[in-house]
């Protein structure tokens, strides 16, 4: 999932830093490349960088996150059926 957090980011970065007088005005064909692009990003990134078992922060604190929403829902289901 670190690559969603950093697509995630790169967007941010991109529409609220970078280029702002983007945000709003780009039609889908632009947005399309600009996805494709960052998707292109992505793949290499993860071919270059990321190893088996080897986990970034950001993707750890993700999955901790997950398991404790998870794990809040599951409570909340059980004390509902009881």
């Amino acid at each position: 999932m670190g690559i969603y957090l950093w697509q995630s980011v790169a967007m941010v970065l991109l529409f609220r830093w970078f280029c702002p007088e983007w945000f709003g005005r780009l039609d889908r064909l632009a947005l399309t490349g600009i996805a494709a692009g960052f998707l292109a990003l992505q793949l290499l990134w993860v071919q270059l960088f990321y190893k088996k078992g080897q986990l970034w922060w950001f993707e750890r604190l993700y999955r901790r996150l997950s398991v404790a929403l998870e794990n809040k829902m599951a409570l909340a289901e059980t004390q509902r059926r009881s």
